[in-house]
């Protein structure tokens, strides 16, 4: 079960991931504020 959660969470990471160098720079700017 512990596995599982980590493995969803590591899912969410890349999907965060991937959006996160879809956006501009400045909207990069805006969300690391």
């Amino acid at each position: 079960m512990a596995q599982e959660q980590v493995a969803r969470q590591v899912e969410m990471a890349k999907v965060r991931n991937q959006m996160y160098h879809l956006l501009t720079p400045e909207q990069q700017a805006v969300f690391k504020c």
